[in-house]
């Protein structure tokens, strides 16, 4: 999804995204365009190579990081969605675990370096999923408030699950729609902006029609001429 004003404008023109897995200098979080001397452009998150769906690609670095450091436990809308098909299917005992939490290992950035995690992952939100063309009992539904690498996969793998299929389907309140299909973009609609931080919550005034301003303008300045009047 594009970010308007944010992201690159010129991804229209140029033939959009090429390559989502890196580029020549081997950067695995780097996006490749067909573009030319253009702004860099750069995913918020991350998006495996074996996993499918919604990813942000953005040229303005004030959003990353208050979209990847929400507060857990909050009502904010910064979380991740996905749809999971896994080997064997999960049974609803698998679900329960996965909902509760696993202790998986993982690498995080700690005091300028990297090092090894071993934690349990926070409660999340686990169920089974209908899906077009899929089958009703071996998609789930899991909504993630946590980022930890490749945390579903390990999460699964540690109860006997083997994913072979991951779709991300919305991350922060945004959605997959108006580009379904593999390497199609969307511009972000005014909602989706203002949920991700690009954009502020409009005031009352920009709300309204220019007419409705003029007509509040006219009933300010007929009221202050009757006050002069009456002095």
């Amino acid at each position: 999804r594009r970010v308007g004003q944010n992201i690159i404008d010129v991804l229209t023109s140029c033939g959009g995204i090429k390559n989502i897995s890196g580029n020549s200098d081997n950067d695995s979080n780097a996006i490749c365009t067909n573009c030319t001397n253009t702004r860099r452009v750069f995913p918020i998150g991350r998006l495996d190579a074996e996993s499918t769906g919604l990813i942000l690609l953005t040229s303005n670095g004030s959003i990353v990081n208050p979209l990847l450091r929400a507060v857990v436990g909050t009502k904010s809308k910064k979380v991740k969605e996905y749809h999971v098909d896994t080997d064997p299917i999960a049974t609803d005992a698998d679900i329960r675990k996965l909902a509760g939490g696993i202790i998986i290992t993982t690498t995080a950035r700690q005091n300028g370096g990297m090092a090894s995690v071993t934690a349990p992952t926070l409660p999340c939100l686990v169920e089974r999923v209908v899906v077009e063309g899929g089958n009703h009992c071996s998609t789930l539904r899991i909504i993630l408030e946590e980022g930890r690498n490749r945390q579903i996969r390990r999460m699964c793998s540690a109860i006997g699950l083997e994913v072979i299929a991951l779709h991300r389907v919305g991350f922060a309140g945004v959605s997959l729609e108006g580009c379904e299909a593999p390497g199609e973009w969307a511009t972000l609609t005014q909602a989706e902006e203002i949920a991700i931080g690009a954009r502020r919550v409009p005031t009352r005034n920009e709300l309204r029609s220019p007419e409705e301003i003029a007509r509040r303008k006219a009933k300010k300045r007929a009221k202050k001429n009757g006050k002069q009047r009456r002095r």
